[in-house]
């Protein structure tokens, strides 16, 4: 069985049309702007990591050029002159920090202490001081590369150890180390907040003075106690964000942390990026979205007119109609009045003493077509009264019965013949008899349209029942020619019934009153082929009905 709901479904399904399409387009735009600024964060990541790269591994290209040299010289001189070799280290020393920049290059004995160093004429020379407890001291004795990110107690500035061992034939004599200050020589002028962070979190350098030796996001006290216990810091300032990752609040904008490891180095390069492109493209979708609702608004203003339009052709069709009837009724109405008339005739004609008993014949028979008369009119006047009027309680039954009464002998002489079977026990229900009997009305005047040879004879059902806690009122025509494929729109006032080849307002002004009424109507197919009207009403109960 194929059922019909709205006929209003279309205006909704365009207004959610419109809703997806902008939202697709808001998410569009807000992926299109944080890639943006992802892809810039990622270009920034990408060559702050090509920079530094590069200084560490000439740092460490210099440091084995370095280390050899020191080996060398313990092989041409096996016994070492303390005055020669210190001219040879201060030379070696002095080259290396000149060359590498931003340097201090030291030589340390194999009990930490500091022989010399490129920055021993400064005040807080290396010279005398004893780094034993380092671990990249403590790597290099072991024959390893030592590599140590930290502040130096001496110098207080971020920095670098490289460290390597230089052997005296087999015997490590001396630790050779370098150490890169970190002073932010990036290229970039940026807005993104850019800082170097160790495998502890700290920052060592940034474009941001005020953020090294701080934590990007909340750091364990735990781990601070112990950096700072083992001389690897002097102290860590407060963290700069409440978390480590995720998105937050910088500098009047949404932002994002961007990180990228520095291979080998145990360091990452962090980009604390402002999402601008993000948020300009999130003003671009409220824009957009605007539009969206201003389109829908026109739409529903053109929805309305189409309403009002609808409702004049409704109106004009209920009126065209009503002219139909009346001219189906002139004949009806006539031949009563003919038999009035005549009666009236008769009655001067005969003789005096005749009058009593003729008298007595005419009066009944004009009674007889006074009555039909009054029916006709009565049944009219329901029909063409304004739908203004109020919902109360109704037989279903009696209304059938006045539509049966105002077009049954009309639609009869053009072979339309209407049948009723009211089986409906309890046939009261709330709504208005006007309205009601418009929307029968124009059903089966529908059905009439439907007639493809006016001299075949067509049959309408007009069946009531109970079920459930409803009175269902049922108008079949088993011999339909309706087609099935027009069900899904039938009430929608301007689709083309392909039965006919034309417009028909008649099932949507019976939609209209039906639902006006708070009632259903269905259209369908049934099991029998018959094409079925279905209008259901919430009977009221026998014990409100006499209140």
């Amino acid at each position: 069985m194929k059922k019909l709901t709205s006929p209003h479904g279309s205006l909704p399904f365009v207004i959610l049309s419109i809703a997806i399409f902008g939202l697709l387009i808001t998410l569009g735009l807000l992926n299109y702007g944080y890639q943006r600024d992802s892809d810039t964060a990622q270009d920034r990541l990408l060559l702050l990591e090509h920079t530094w790269s590069h200084q560490f591994e000439n740092s460490e290209r210099y440091h084995n050029f370095i280390t050899r040299e020191f080996e060398q010289f313990f092989q041409l001189n096996p016994s070492v002159n303390p005055a020669r070799f210190s001219e040879f280290t201060h030379f070696h020393l002095d080259i290396c920090s000149k060359t590498l920049g931003d340097s201090v290059c030291f030589l340390m004995d194999d009990q930490g202490n500091v022989l010399d160093s490129s920055n021993r004429a400064e005040q807080r020379s290396f010279v005398l001081e004893n780094f034993k407890n380092r671990s990249y001291f403590q790597d290099a004795l072991r024959g390893q590369p030592g590599k140590l990110a930290a502040v130096g107690l001496a110098s207080a500035v971020p920095g670098y150890y490289f460290a390597q061992a230089v052997r005296n034939g087999k015997k490590i004599q001396n630790v050779l180390v370098i150490k890169n200050n970190f002073y932010w020589n990036s290229p970039l002028i940026s807005k993104e907040t850019q800082a170097l962070v160790d495998s502890n979190g700290v920052i060592l350098a940034s474009n941001r003075s005020d953020m090294v030796l701080r934590t990007i996001g909340p750091f364990d006290p735990e781990i601070a106690k112990r950096l700072i216990s083992e001389k690897i810091y002097q102290y860590i300032g407060p963290p700069i964000l409440k978390r480590n990752s995720g998105f937050f609040w910088w500098e009047g904008f949404p932002g994002k942390i961007f990180e990228r490891e520095l291979k080998d180095q145990g360091l990452k390069f962090v980009v604390l990026a402002p999402l601008r492109n993000t948020v300009f493209s999130f003003f671009l979708s409220l824009l957009i979205i605007g539009i969206v609702l201003a389109i829908t608004f026109s739409v529903w203003l053109w929805n309305s007119s189409l309403t009002r339009i609808r409702e004049r052709m409704i109106f004009s069709d209920r009126m065209a109609s009503i002219g139909n009837l009346a001219a189906g009724l002139a004949h009806e109405i006539n031949n009563p009045l003919v038999v009035l008339k005549y009666n009236v005739s008769l009655f001067r004609q005969l003789p005096p003493h005749l009058l009593e008993g003729k008298l007595e014949q005419a009066l009944i028979k004009q009674d007889e077509a006074i009555d039909r008369v009054t029916d006709i009119v009565r049944g009219l006047q329901e029909y063409t009264r304004l739908s203004s009027d109020g919902i109360g309680a109704i037989n279903v039954h009696e209304v059938v019965s006045t539509a049966m009464t105002l077009i049954s002998k009309v639609y009869a002489k053009e072979h339309v013949f209407i049948e009723r079977k009211l089986q409906a026990l309890h046939p009261w229900v709330e709504a208005n008899s006007a309205r009601l009997l418009q929307s029968i009305i124009s059903l089966i005047s529908f059905y009439r349209e439907l007639r493809t040879e006016r001299d075949i004879p067509r049959n309408v059902i007009i069946e009531t029942e109970n079920l459930h806690n409803k009175v269902r009122l049922l108008l079949k025509e088993k011999d339909t020619r309706f087609n099935p494929s027009d069900l899904g729109k039938l009430f929608e006032p301007f689709f083309p019934i392909s039965s006919l080849g034309r417009h028909s307002l008649g099932p949507y002004i019976a939609y209209s009153l039906v639902h006006n009424m708070n009632g259903e109507i269905q259209a369908y197919i049934d099991e029998e082929g018959a094409f079925v009207f279905a209008i259901s009403f919430d009977y009221i109960p026998l014990n409100e009905l006499g209140e």
